[in-house]
């Protein structure tokens, strides 16, 4: 359904282009979680605003049902992004007057269709909201906000869905919820879901691929196959050593690689 074939993104800067992604390929299938992960302006951000059809690639192409949006003029741009693109900001960007039920509802003014209501209550009980529909914003925690920004975006029946650092600010407990929820609307809406994130340790259990960016360099295939000493080794420049403990991933290094060690484990959300 969503097809990345070699996108590289390059920004001008007094020194020259500054290259964050380098020849980017992958692919989803309906159904199908990942997880872009990487350091603060690794280029995770460009990533997912490239297959939002919010910003172009320097080069390669992206399809989302065969379409390339950005061949699209801005008109019917605009409109395949409204019907085939759901995103989820790391500002949830609720309308503070709107009760739970309102903002949900609020994508599809754009294009009202008979069932609206319907189906933005079936999204707040997918997310666990379905007795929270007459509450506003502020009365609710941070990751509860999250669960209507997703129902949200949902609302129109999109195709892919993308979110920027969906566990920000979260305690453990809501993390896991988002992330079990994430998961299950791939499989019951049918759509791809990819979302930024800094700790993988919640995503593991739950996420089909994983796409590490790190120096310009990717890395994709499944958690246990880029979470690997010489994976990330190669993408830091430096020796990297990966040890799982309880479920959990923690990166060593040999005091040559300090640097690249500690990057690494920041990258993961590992408590060292």
């Amino acid at each position: 359904m969503l097809a990345v074939n070699r996108i590289s993104k390059s920004y001008p800067t007094p020194r020259g282009p500054l290259t964050v992604l380098s020849e980017v390929s992958f692919s989803l299938a309906p159904g199908d979680a990942a997880a872009i992960m990487g350091p603060s302006g690794s280029g995770k951000s460009s990533l997912l605003y490239i297959l939002g059809g919010l910003e172009p690639p320097s080069s390669g192409t992206v399809t989302l049902d065969g379409r390339n949006p950005f061949e699209l003029d801005p008109d019917a741009l605009a409109a395949f992004r409204n019907r085939s693109i759901g995103f989820v900001f790391q500002d949830h960007c609720l309308l503070p007057q709107c009760t739970v039920l309102e903002n949900v509802l609020v994508p599809t003014l754009v294009a009202p269709a008979r069932g609206d209501a319907d189906r933005a209550r079936a999204l707040l009980d997918r997310v666990g909201l379905s007795d929270r529909s007459d509450h506003r914003p502020a009365e609710l925690s941070g990751g509860e906000r999250q669960r209507v920004a997703l129902a949200r975006s949902l609302a129109p029946r999109p195709r892919l869905l993308l979110l920027d650092e969906p566990l920000a600010n979260l305690d453990i407990s809501s993390e896991q919820g988002i992330v079990s929820v994430l998961a299950r609307l791939a499989r019951a809406e049918g759509i791809a879901v990819l979302l930024s994130a800094h700790d993988m340790n919640p995503l593991m259990p739950v996420m089909d691929r994983i796409v590490y960016v790190a120096a310009g360099r990717v890395a994709v295939g499944t958690a246990d196959e880029v979470v690997q000493p010489e994976v990330l080794s190669g993408l830091y420049g430096q020796h990297v050593d990966v040890i799982r403990v309880h479920g959990r991933v923690l990166v060593v290094a040999a005091p040559e690689g300090i640097d690249a060690a500690e990057a690494a484990a920041e990258d993961l959300g590992v408590i060292r």
